[in-house]
């Protein structure tokens, strides 16, 4: 199939390409900034330069990362990407983050739960809420997938890669009080949810998991990739 990704040159999006590639799909790499990664350069605000990047696709992720500067354009980003991908009947992946989820011991967001958004970071974990907003109400072929609290390069993170995962629903994966996903893993769902949808107009959470299998929301083994 063909992939468009935008967001290419960020960390999860530089994996999510390789991962797609690796897979055998043809991926255009884009983004804003010019850069050796990219195949093209996007502004996924302007409707019709992602209309006419996305045309012949088969599937959109947006893979821009919300920081301190743009957490007010990613929402609109992710409006654009929905409703240009409805209309050219593109399937569409959006990385999001954990603000969004709901911790499975207090029933509050993410957003509100000191533990897992601490106040430093609350201003960027407010445009990944806002980002929700801007997309759950969209018609077409959608899927939000929500890290984990800790979501880095397996290298920063205390188990590194599992090479696999599974999906929590609404909910913030926590395992043995520990919250965390490696962005190789996240390509590895994303490019999944492109591939063979599950996820229909809705979200989840996504974590990583040591089997090398990977599971749905019922914990069912799927073929490893």
């Amino acid at each position: 199939m063909r992939i468009i990704t935008l967001g290419a040159a960020g960390a999860t999006g530089r994996r999510i390409v390789s991962e797609a590639r690796r897979r055998g799909h043809e991926v255009t790499a884009a983004g804003r900034t010019p850069g050796p990664l990219m195949d093209r350069v996007v502004d996924g605000r302007d409707v019709e330069a992602l209309t006419d990047a996305l045309r012949g696709h088969d599937a959109l992720v947006v893979a821009t990362r919300v920081g301190p500067r743009d957490a007010a354009q990613v929402p609109v980003l992710t409006r654009t990407a929905a409703q240009v991908s409805q209309a050219l009947g593109a399937r569409l992946v959006v990385v999001g983050g954990a603000a969004v989820l709901t911790a499975p011991d207090s029933g509050t967001l993410a957003l509100d739960d000191p533990r897992w958004v601490p106040p430093a970071i609350r201003p960027i974990a407010e445009g990944s809420a806002r980002q929700w907003e801007a997309l759950r109400d969209q018609p077409g072929d959608w899927a939000l997938l929500a890290p984990a609290a800790l979501f880095a390069p397996a290298s920063d993170l205390p188990t590194g890669a599992r090479g696999g995962y599974r999906l929590t629903g609404g909910e913030l994966p926590v395992i043995d009080g520990v919250s965390e996903l490696a962005m190789e893993d996240m390509a590895l769902a994303v490019v999944d949810q492109a591939e063979a949808p599950t996820l229909r107009r809705d979200l989840s959470g996504v974590v990583g998991q040591a089997s090398p299998r990977r599971c749905d929301l019922n914990h069912t083994p799927a073929d490893p990739s």
